[in-house]
């Protein structure tokens, strides 16, 4: 998908012991537990304040970069303006790090559960895009 990967996924959380998210590369995983979203792994700041039992958009934006050891950088967002994420304003947690190893992105998982024990998040409509624009029009798109 080149240097920069697009994402989105819809959720809802039905208690604070709620996990659900997406696992790239089987390593980096953008998730939301309980009533914030993070990226797990990458000790990137949560945003939190969500509400529970309420659906909320989640958007992501990885780019990577081809040089050996350099840092990769994820963008997270939450129920985001879709008109302002180029600007990268708004409610959003950013982190680099050495994601990708020059590999890129090579697998997409879905993960539910619930801690310690109990029901998981529901997540639906994931969209995958290589640009913003992409990104935008497969979200403001109406099925038929």
């Amino acid at each position: 998908m080149g240097n920069t990967f697009w994402f989105s996924f819809l959720f809802r959380q039905p208690g604070p012991g709620a996990r659900v998210g997406l696992t790239i590369n089987n390593a980096l995983r953008v998730i939301a537990v309980g009533s914030s979203v993070q990226v797990s792994g990458a000790k990137g700041k949560s945003i939190p304040g969500l509400e529970l039992g309420k659906t909320h958009m989640v958007v992501g934006c990885i780019e990577i970069d081809a040089a050996p050891s350099a840092p990769d950088t994820i963008w997270v967002w939450a129920d985001p303006d879709l008109n302002s994420l180029d600007t990268r304003e708004g409610k959003y947690s950013t982190f680099s790090a050495n994601f990708f190893y020059d590999a890129g992105i090579k697998s997409l998982g879905v993960e539910s559960y619930g801690e310690p024990q109990g029901e998981g998040g529901t997540i639906d409509r994931i969209v995958l895009a290589t640009s913003l624009d992409e990104l935008i029009t497969a979200l403001t798109k109406t099925a038929p």
